[in-house]
């Protein structure tokens, strides 16, 4: 009864050190053992030294250390789970950290939904004070859902997550390295497998914690990560999709857009989170549009 507790990190030493050492304090009550398989991303091997020195300090853990020289989050992600033991797999980002129950609330809400995997949420924690409207925006909060809830792919995300490594070993799904550097390969990873029939849920006492630095907390990086995901969004959405499919999803993107636009007054009236969050989804569904476009004209690329 193991659980693989898979790291892929670059370059964040400092908060893989946090992770890593968070990590070695997980409680199991008795009814797993776990492992933690880190793999870098850094040709250079930057973290195994550190890897090395919070191995040698215990003695209770296997911790394991591969690199993955091509930088693309995908394949170190697929580089894991290759060499991961457990009939679990998690999945946690370098740049978070868990409650001491995470892998037992992980594992009792797998088994008991029958799901093939389960999520939890991540909650900010800032590394400087925010601003106010940052605050009351929560533009660093994700919904946490109800226990239990039945996922869609465009709700998952690998940040915090226990997955049956069956999906992996017998129906050979793997994380899409098309999506590497651009980001979505988590997304991409989880509609496949639901199109196999696979089955994820929401786990909502398995909370693990997000180190957001100071560099985030800006206007320029919310609307630059909002189109950004609105763009893997769309990549995914329209994998496959005949033209007509990707006229109506062009023509929803539009009348969005031209909504948030209308809706300009409405949002002042909510002070600069209201006007930022408008702002956010009307450059998202532009994202959306634009990729749309791109895709019915190939040449354009």
């Amino acid at each position: 009864m193991i659980i693989s507790v898979c790291v892929c990190t670059y370059k964040r030493l400092e908060w893989l050190g946090f992770l890593l050492k968070s990590l070695l304090s997980q409680k199991t009550k008795g009814l797993f053992s776990y492992e933690i398989v880190v793999v870098d991303n850094d040709a250079a091997g930057s973290a195994e030294p550190l890897v090395k020195q919070i191995k040698e300090s215990q003695s209770e853990i296997s911790i394991s250390y591969h690199v993955q020289p091509q930088k693309n989050i995908a394949l170190a992600r697929n580089t894991a789970v290759q060499n991961a033991a457990g009939q679990w797999l998690a999945f946690i980002d370098d740049d978070e950290y868990p409650d001491p129950q995470w892998l037992l609330h992980l594992f009792n809400s797998l088994n008991e939904s029958g799901f093939d995997g389960v999520l939890g949420p991540v909650l900010p924690i800032f590394d400087v004070e925010p601003e106010e409207w940052i605050k009351k925006g929560r533009f660093f909060e994700r919904e946490n859902l109800p226990a239990g809830t039945n996922l869609l792919w465009n709700e998952t995300r690998c940040g915090n997550v226990l997955i049956r490594s069956k999906i992996f070993k017998d129906e050979k799904i793997y994380f899409n390295s098309q999506f590497g550097h651009c980001g979505g390969e988590d997304s991409d990873f989880f509609k496949r497998a639901m199109e196999k029939g696979f089955c994820f849920g929401w786990s909502r006492e398995s909370v693990v914690y997000e180190h957001v630095p100071e560099k985030r907390c800006s206007l320029k990086y919310i609307i630059d990560r909002g189109m950004r995901t609105a763009t893997n969004y769309s990549m995914i959405a329209l994998e496959d999709k005949k033209i007509g499919q990707k006229i109506l999803f062009l023509a929803k993107a539009m009348i969005s857009v031209i909504f948030r636009m209308l809706v300009w007054p409405i949002a002042c009236l909510f002070g600069l989170p209201g006007i930022v969050k408008n702002l956010n989804e009307l450059c998202r569904n532009a994202a959306k549009a634009n990729y749309c476009l791109r895709s019915m004209h190939p040449a354009a690329h």
